[in-house]
Protein backbone atom coordinates (compact mmCIF):
# COMPACT_ATOMS: atom_id res chain seq x y z
CA UNK A 1 0.00 0.00 0.00
CA UNK A 2 1.72 3.45 -0.87
CA UNK A 3 2.10 5.61 1.55
CA UNK A 4 -0.09 9.05 1.37
CA UNK A 5 1.62 12.11 0.93
CA UNK A 6 1.15 13.63 4.45
CA UNK A 7 2.72 9.96 5.43
CA UNK A 8 5.57 10.58 3.65
CA UNK A 9 6.32 14.15 4.85
CA UNK A 10 6.23 12.74 8.33
CA UNK A 11 8.44 9.94 7.35
CA UNK A 12 11.15 12.36 5.74
CA UNK A 13 11.15 14.35 9.06
CA UNK A 14 11.45 11.45 11.38
CA UNK A 15 14.63 10.31 9.22
CA UNK A 16 16.05 13.82 9.29
CA UNK A 17 16.27 13.72 13.06
CA UNK A 18 17.45 9.69 13.37
CA UNK A 19 20.40 11.18 10.99
CA UNK A 20 20.71 14.09 13.43
CA UNK A 21 20.35 11.94 16.50
CA UNK A 22 23.44 9.91 15.11
CA UNK A 23 25.84 12.48 15.82
CA UNK A 24 23.76 15.07 18.06
CA UNK A 25 22.62 15.36 21.50
CA UNK A 26 18.52 15.92 21.29
CA UNK A 27 18.65 19.16 23.09
CA UNK A 28 20.83 20.10 20.52
CA UNK A 29 19.01 19.41 17.80
CA UNK A 30 16.15 22.47 16.64
CA UNK A 31 13.05 22.21 14.42
CA UNK A 32 15.37 24.15 11.47
CA UNK A 33 17.69 21.90 11.70
CA UNK A 34 15.35 18.92 11.41
CA UNK A 35 13.51 20.94 8.26
CA UNK A 36 16.76 21.68 6.88
CA UNK A 37 18.03 17.95 6.83
CA UNK A 38 14.62 16.92 5.63
CA UNK A 39 14.43 19.53 3.06
CA UNK A 40 10.85 20.78 4.59
CA UNK A 41 9.66 24.22 5.34
CA UNK A 42 9.20 24.61 9.06
CA UNK A 43 5.67 25.98 8.42
CA UNK A 44 5.49 21.91 7.01
CA UNK A 45 6.94 20.21 10.14
CA UNK A 46 4.62 22.10 12.81
CA UNK A 47 1.81 21.01 10.20
CA UNK A 48 1.93 17.33 11.52
CA UNK A 49 3.89 18.00 14.14
CA UNK A 50 3.90 19.94 17.64
CA UNK A 51 7.52 19.64 18.36
CA UNK A 52 10.41 17.50 18.14
CA UNK A 53 9.20 16.01 21.09
CA UNK A 54 6.11 14.92 19.55
CA UNK A 55 8.08 13.67 16.29
CA UNK A 56 10.06 11.19 18.59
CA UNK A 57 7.22 10.10 20.41
CA UNK A 58 5.53 9.67 16.58
CA UNK A 59 8.34 7.79 15.43
CA UNK A 60 7.44 5.06 18.06
CA UNK A 61 4.09 5.08 17.67
CA UNK A 62 4.49 4.50 13.79
CA UNK A 63 7.08 1.91 14.18
CA UNK A 64 5.43 -0.57 16.52
CA UNK A 65 2.27 -0.30 15.16
CA UNK A 66 3.45 -3.25 12.88
CA UNK A 67 3.07 -5.27 15.91
CA UNK A 68 -0.09 -4.53 17.67
CA UNK A 69 -1.76 -6.96 15.63
CA UNK A 70 0.44 -9.70 17.91
CA UNK A 71 -1.35 -8.26 20.73
CA UNK A 72 -5.04 -6.25 19.41
CA UNK A 73 -8.24 -8.27 20.83
CA UNK A 74 -6.43 -11.13 21.92
CA UNK A 75 -7.29 -13.19 24.97
CA UNK A 76 -5.03 -15.09 24.64
CA UNK A 77 -1.56 -14.63 27.21
CA UNK A 78 0.88 -15.53 24.76
CA UNK A 79 -0.33 -12.54 22.26
CA UNK A 80 0.72 -10.58 24.94
CA UNK A 81 4.68 -12.69 24.87
CA UNK A 82 4.80 -12.14 21.31
CA UNK A 83 4.23 -8.47 21.44
CA UNK A 84 6.96 -8.29 24.03
CA UNK A 85 9.09 -10.18 22.06
CA UNK A 86 8.28 -8.23 19.01
CA UNK A 87 8.96 -4.67 20.86
CA UNK A 88 12.09 -6.27 22.52
CA UNK A 89 13.58 -6.34 19.47
CA UNK A 90 12.46 -3.39 17.49
CA UNK A 91 14.16 -1.53 20.08
CA UNK A 92 17.34 -3.72 20.07
CA UNK A 93 17.62 -3.04 16.07
CA UNK A 94 16.99 0.52 17.24
CA UNK A 95 19.50 0.80 20.48
CA UNK A 96 21.64 3.73 18.93
CA UNK A 97 18.27 6.04 18.48
CA UNK A 98 16.31 4.98 21.85
CA UNK A 99 19.57 4.94 23.42
CA UNK A 100 19.48 9.13 23.08
CA UNK A 101 15.25 8.83 22.96
CA UNK A 102 15.79 7.38 26.72
CA UNK A 103 17.85 10.46 27.71
CA UNK A 104 15.06 13.14 26.72
CA UNK A 105 14.18 14.96 29.63
CA UNK A 106 11.03 17.27 29.75
CA UNK A 107 6.98 16.92 30.62
CA UNK A 108 7.39 15.16 26.87
CA UNK A 109 9.76 12.99 27.02
CA UNK A 110 9.86 10.11 25.47
CA UNK A 111 10.18 7.73 28.47
CA UNK A 112 7.14 9.69 29.87
CA UNK A 113 5.19 8.50 26.35
CA UNK A 114 6.55 5.13 26.54
CA UNK A 115 5.26 4.99 30.02
CA UNK A 116 2.13 6.04 29.26
CA UNK A 117 1.39 3.53 26.56
CA UNK A 118 2.48 0.75 28.15
CA UNK A 119 0.73 0.94 31.11
CA UNK A 120 -2.70 -0.33 29.72
CA UNK A 121 -1.29 -3.43 27.75
CA UNK A 122 0.07 -4.17 31.27
CA UNK A 123 -2.87 -3.58 32.75
CA UNK A 124 -4.91 -6.01 29.97
CA UNK A 125 -2.41 -8.67 31.03
CA UNK A 126 -2.30 -8.63 34.56
CA UNK A 127 -6.12 -8.65 33.71
CA UNK A 128 -6.43 -12.21 32.13
CA UNK A 129 -3.94 -13.42 34.01
CA UNK A 130 -4.78 -12.51 37.54
CA UNK A 131 -8.47 -11.70 37.52
CA UNK A 132 -9.94 -8.02 36.85
CA UNK A 133 -10.86 -8.03 40.36
CA UNK A 134 -7.12 -7.99 41.66
CA UNK A 135 -6.16 -5.30 39.15
CA UNK A 136 -5.83 -1.82 41.07
CA UNK A 137 -3.33 1.17 40.21
CA UNK A 138 -1.23 -0.01 42.78
CA UNK A 139 -0.57 -3.35 41.02
CA UNK A 140 -0.73 -1.84 37.21
CA UNK A 141 2.45 0.57 38.74
CA UNK A 142 4.11 -1.82 39.87
CA UNK A 143 4.89 -4.33 36.78
CA UNK A 144 4.63 -1.15 34.51
CA UNK A 145 7.26 0.15 36.41
CA UNK A 146 9.49 -3.05 36.75
CA UNK A 147 8.77 -3.60 32.89
CA UNK A 148 9.97 0.49 31.86
CA UNK A 149 12.37 0.38 34.12
CA UNK A 150 14.35 -3.36 32.85
CA UNK A 151 13.43 -1.75 29.22
CA UNK A 152 15.28 1.44 29.91
CA UNK A 153 18.06 0.20 31.88
CA UNK A 154 18.57 -2.26 29.18
CA UNK A 155 18.65 0.28 26.29
CA UNK A 156 20.93 3.09 28.58
CA UNK A 157 23.36 0.12 28.71
CA UNK A 158 26.83 1.17 27.03
CA UNK A 159 26.82 -2.51 25.36
CA UNK A 160 22.91 -3.72 25.32
CA UNK A 161 22.92 -7.66 25.42
CA UNK A 162 21.30 -8.80 22.55
CA UNK A 163 17.45 -8.77 22.28
CA UNK A 164 17.02 -12.86 22.96
CA UNK A 165 19.55 -12.71 26.20
CA UNK A 166 17.13 -9.74 27.64
CA UNK A 167 14.06 -11.99 27.12
CA UNK A 168 15.38 -14.94 28.45
CA UNK A 169 16.38 -13.39 31.52
CA UNK A 170 13.22 -11.52 31.81
CA UNK A 171 11.18 -14.36 31.59
CA UNK A 172 13.97 -16.63 33.84
CA UNK A 173 13.41 -14.24 36.59
CA UNK A 174 9.35 -14.22 36.44
CA UNK A 175 9.29 -17.76 35.93
CA UNK A 176 11.83 -18.17 39.35
CA UNK A 177 9.87 -15.40 41.32
CA UNK A 178 6.29 -16.80 40.54
CA UNK A 179 7.44 -20.21 41.27
CA UNK A 180 8.98 -18.92 44.71
CA UNK A 181 5.93 -16.95 45.55
CA UNK A 182 3.68 -20.22 45.00
CA UNK A 183 6.03 -22.31 46.98
CA UNK A 184 5.66 -19.95 49.70
CA UNK A 185 1.96 -19.67 49.70
CA UNK A 186 1.85 -23.06 49.93
CA UNK A 187 4.06 -23.50 52.47
CA UNK A 188 2.39 -20.30 54.70
CA UNK A 189 -0.51 -19.05 53.16
CA UNK A 190 -2.53 -16.39 54.30
CA UNK A 191 0.34 -16.10 57.32
CA UNK A 192 3.03 -14.69 54.85
CA UNK A 193 0.41 -12.24 54.18
CA UNK A 194 0.33 -11.28 57.57
CA UNK A 195 4.02 -11.51 57.67
CA UNK A 196 4.37 -9.13 55.14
Amino acid sequence: MEMSKSQKTKTKLAHALKILMLDMPFDKISVTKICDQAQVHRKTFYYHFKDKYDLVNWIYDSEVAQFALLDEGSEDPEAGLHYFQAICHYLYDNRAFYHKALQIEGQNSFLDHFYSLTRPLVRKRLAQLMGKSQIDDFTTDFFTDAIVAALENWLLSKQPMPAEEFIHRILSIIHTSAETIAALDRRYGDDLVDFA
